[in-house]
């Protein structure tokens, strides 16, 4: 494996068993560093947003994108998706320090959904757009052209969910930032 990626555990499956296609649920995680200046350490993993961000307002927005709703207005240009219409069982916005993190937690996710789904908080969290945008992007049922897209190097993968039959290890509580992002490195 390459130097920055780790086994923890493996074991034998079933046949039927799909890596991607077997999970009932995933879970990302998005981190933004609030500072005045760029940071050398965070620069290749979160974006960087030198502007104050209203984390209440980020959260309103982010509630109003919990359950199913069509995604067709924060899908990727080459999505190929068949169906648009996606759950979302969470997406907490937490602050912490310098460093804001996006969880969002669903059953599936069209092509670039998630640095979407940040790209529009961000706007609202500047106070670009207002809380009610998220419902007119939602409705709009195609790309909308005034969601900007998050860069990808504040995306992470954090977790996915399977049913109890496939013998997965079961997910373990972490606190609302994923720790080993914040190991050996300096929050500035």
């Amino acid at each position: 494996l390459p130097d920055d990626i780790r086994c923890q555990w493996i074991r034998p499956v079933c046949t039927d068993f799909h890596a991607r296609f077997s999970a009932q649920s995933r879970r990302y995680c998005y981190l933004i560093h609030c500072a005045p200046v760029a940071s050398v350490w965070w620069q290749p993993y979160a974006w960087w947003c030198p502007h104050g961000l209203d984390i209440e307002r980020m959260q309103q927005a982010a509630n109003a994108m919990l359950g199913m709703h069509d995604f067709s207005g924060l899908r990727g240009g080459d999505c190929q998706a068949k169906c648009p219409i996606k759950t979302m069982h969470a997406i907490d916005v937490h602050f912490e320090g310098q460093m804001c993190a996006v969880v969002v937690h669903g059953m599936s996710f069209l092509h670039h959904m998630v640095r979407n789904m940040v790209g529009l908080l961000m706007q609202v969290g500047r106070g670009k757009k207002h809380i009610d945008w998220v419902d007119a992007v939602l409705h709009a049922k195609q790309r909308h052209p005034e969601v900007p897209m998050a860069p990808a190097h504040g995306l992470y993968f954090m977790q996915a969910y399977y049913d109890a039959h496939f013998g997965m290890p079961a997910p373990t509580a972490q606190g609302f930032l994923p720790a080993f992002l914040f190991q050996d490195m300096p929050l500035q």
